[in-house]
């Protein structure tokens, strides 16, 4: 190749280039380099892809955007200006294909078919899912379709064709690479895009329906997450500046927030922050006692966290779905004790309706729980002073909005999911049907709002001045015959 290209990516874009899964996707500000880093990762796979019979790399892929006005004006711009016509390849305008061919240093040709399709009606997409190739970008993926990604990713792995294939090359490694990747601004809360993002259900009622697939997020654009915006040093001076935009705007396209969603206002949605969730583990303090609210039923919840320095540590979570009390404890509840509380004690806050005794047994969630965790273990299971919505939420509510010393009181590990996931959105108040836009009195009963009221009954424990922790301190000993009673290094994260 006698023209080099060079680039240097900014730092989450350099992952996403690199990442080698079959489905990958980005999201981040303005001008943070998104789209180039997907025209790279383009050129890398077609550079990886094994030579076929005819000792030539061979690949084909195929680049959509929702509509032709924008694949002209923004996606093929962009192609162009790092790939113009020359020595590695020439434009075909009436095909609206770009035929990449060069000979990289090892000698071994590279020929490469890079097709930019539009979405604009049923022809267009019809064509689109009628393609065979090796991989898909879908620039600008939270415009795209949740129909069109399943059906275009069936079209992946498709060429080269096999009887190009080496006969050393095993079958499962033709071609070498292939699968989907996208570029986005923030998407819509509750929408697909959120869902793929954030590894969520793409339907609500079933828990197993999570894509597989490695996804990205850059940091703010103006730095305001605590982290330095990428792509800076090629922007104009205050590029990043509100200027007079709406908030919705400057959250969703410069500051990565995802955008509101159309089916109901998030219960915590002035309060709940991204900070409220560590970057790194939250760390579990050994001897301290943990505080688990329950939430009961058949769909039951639990939330673990622990009251250190006046903060509250939520580190982790159990959700299932119609489940018995017995099954739960066994399945959700012990394993978790075991693998990360073993010489904690424990104190179970649950909701009051948990003394309702079963019709058939006689049993009940209250009784159950004091004979799995007695009293002379160290555990305690105590009623949550009340049930009542408004409360639950406003407890909740102000331990959020409280943030003494600029950090705030309360602290989620990255692995609770359910949890943060519920206070970002689905733990909701929905539209009324038939109205204009009012809401319902009540959040709306859901897979999420279980695992958020366990948190509420957490919360109003730790902060109605019910706790203190000597009250549950219980002496262990440890394996040298000391007596552990408390520890006191502690580090805020």
């Amino acid at each position: 190749m006698n023209d080099a290209v060079v680039y240097n990516a900014p730092p989450t874009v350099s992952q996403f280039i690199r990442c080698e899964d079959k489905q990958s996707f980005i999201k981040g500000p303005i001008g943070s380099g998104k789209s180039v880093g997907c025209c790279m990762k383009i050129v890398r796979f077609a550079m990886k892809q094994t030579p076929g019979i005819d000792n030539v790399r061979r690949t084909r892929w195929v680049v959509v955007r929702n509509t032709r006005d924008q694949l002209k004006d923004t996606t093929i711009k962009t192609w162009k200006a790092w790939f113009p016509d020359g020595p590695i390849g020439r434009w075909k305008e009436t095909e609206r294909t770009y035929y990449m061919k060069f000979t990289p240093a090892d000698g071994i040709p590279v020929d490469a078919e890079i097709l930019f399709r539009a979405l604009d009606d049923d022809d267009d997409v019809a064509k689109v899912l009628s393609m065979e190739t090796t991989g898909a970008w879908l620039n600008e993926c939270r415009e795209i379709t949740r129909g069109i990604v399943e059906n275009l990713s069936k079209r992946c792995g498709r060429y080269p064709e096999m009887k190009l294939k080496p006969p050393t090359v095993p079958k499962e490694e033709w071609p070498t690479w292939h699968g989907l990747f996208g570029d986005t601004n923030a998407p819509e809360m509750d929408s697909y895009w959120h869902s793929i993002f954030e590894h969520l259900p793409v339907d609500d009622d079933d828990p197993n329906s999570i894509v597989e697939c490695t996804t990205f997020s850059q940091p703010a654009g103006d730095g305001s997450d605590g982290v330095p915006g990428e792509n800076i040093e090629n922007l104009p001076d205050g590029y990043y500046d509100r200027g007079g935009r709406s908030e919705e705007w400057f959250r969703t396209m410069v500051q990565v927030g995802y955008a509101k969603s159309l089916k109901g206002t998030p219960v915590y949605m002035k309060s709940f922050k991204e900070r409220h969730v560590s970057k790194i583990p939250v760390q579990i303090l050994p001897f301290i006692p943990v505080v688990i609210g329950l939430d009961t039923a058949r769909t039951p919840a639990a939330v673990f966290g622990q009251m250190v320095d006046g903060r509250i540590r939520k580190q982790r979570e159990a959700v299932g779905f119609d489940i018995g009390a017995k099954t739960f404890i066994k399945m959700k509840l012990k394993p978790i004790m075991k693998q990360f509380y073993p010489t904690n004690p424990i104190i179970f806050v649950i909701d009051p309706s948990s003394v309702r005794q079963d019709n058939t047994t006689d049993d009940s969630w209250y009784k159950i729980l004091k004979r799995e965790f007695p009293r002379e273990d160290g555990h305690h299971v105590k009623l949550a002073y009340t049930n009542d919505p408004k409360q639950r939420i406003d407890s909740l509510d102000n331990a959020l909005r409280d943030w003494p010393d600029g950090d705030p009181i309360v602290l989620y590990d990255p692995s609770m999911k359910w949890c943060v996931e519920g206070l970002r959105s689905k733990y909701r108040y929905e539209k009324l049907k038939g109205t204009d836009g009012k809401l319902r009195d009540k959040p709306a009963k859901n897979n999420w709002s279980h695992v958020v009221e366990a948190d509420q009954y957490m919360t109003m424990f730790l902060t109605g001045k019910q706790y203190d922790q000597s009250d549950y301190m219980r002496a262990i000993t440890s394996s040298s015959g000391v007596q552990m009673s408390t520890v006191v290094n502690y580090h805020h994260q």
